[in-house]
Order: C-alpha cells, then structure tokens, then sequence
C-alpha cells in the first residue's frame, strides 16, 4: 500500500451520497483521514435524511469535519454553481495549495481548475483506491455507481478503466 502525506481533503455532497450507496463511503478515511465537509455538504446530507433518500449521518461519520466559510463575491456571482460546490471551492481557495477538493459536478471543477486548485471526484476516489490496494477492482465499483444512479458517460468508464489497467465491459 502506497503511503501519501497528510493532505486537507474538502469533499462535495455526491461523492459521499454515492460511495455511501455503494458500501464504499470507507474509502475516504481509508485514503485521506479526515474529511471536510463545508456546512452546506452537511444541509444537504441532513436535507436529505429528512426527506428519506440514501444518504448518510455525517455526524456518524467520525472522519467528518464540520467547517464554516464565507463565500467570495466570485463565487456568489455563478448562478448555476450550487452552494455545497461554492463552499468547496470557497475552502480551498482559504486553505491554499496544499488542499485536495473532492467534486463531481463540472462547473465546479472548471472553476476550481481555473484558480489553479487540486482535484478529484468519485471515480478517482476508486482509482486512487485501487492503486493503494483498497480495491481489488474498479469496473465493479462503475458499474455500481451507474447502478446507484450515478451519472458517468461510457468515456469516463473507459478512462477511468485504462488507468487502472482494467477493460471495461462495452
């Protein structure tokens, strides 16, 4: 198993929703320790409790770390940009370089290409996995996640495959 340093990780809602759903939400602790999830993650997740879909308690979660921050004028600015994403971004702007922001959404990861931010979403989340020897298989782990209502286009399971020398079933 590959060690990495310590490393602030800042997670969105949908990776955790959809690890969650696939019995794979151990993977976060796994790889990066404790998680920050910003304020909004955790409405979300709680919005959701109360509503009755899948998701889990982050207050269960002991990995999870509660974190407030403003949000800049810039981000406030993008009307499709939705707060869980802004405030993910909003926190590695704050935390500097040295952060790893965990989104899925593509705006979002535009913008935090844009300012130069690090990143990964769920599908690097199980490579990652797997290069560390937490996951014997990826495509399993796709095909659960397409499963769970997971959106991935067939490029992005192909890739994700490639790199980590699996196929992916056509």
């Amino acid at each position: 198993m590959r060690r990495r340093p310590p490393r602030t990780v800042v997670c969105n809602t949908s990776p955790i929703v959809y690890l969650h759903r696939i019995g794979r939400l151990d993977l976060l602790p796994a790889l990066y320790g404790e998680v920050i999830l910003p304020d909004s993650v955790c409405a979300e997740l709680e919005r959701g409790r109360d509503e009755g879909y899948d998701v889990p308690d982050w207050r269960e979660l002991p990995w999870a770390k509660r974190r407030a921050t403003p949000l800049p004028q810039l981000l406030l600015m993008v009307p499709d940009l939705g707060a869980g994403e802004a405030e993910v971004i909003a926190l590695g702007l704050e935390l500097g370089h040295d952060v790893l922001l965990v989104l899925d959404d593509g705006l979002a990861r535009r913008i935090a290409r844009v300012h130069g931010l690090a990143m990964t979403g769920t599908t690097g989340i199980l490579t990652a996995a797997k290069r560390d020897g937490l996951l014997p298989l990826v495509a399993p782990m796709l095909e659960a996640l397409l499963g769970a209502g997971f959106y991935l286009r067939p490029e992005v399971c192909r890739e994700t495959c490639r790199i980590s020398d699996e196929e992916w079933p056509e």
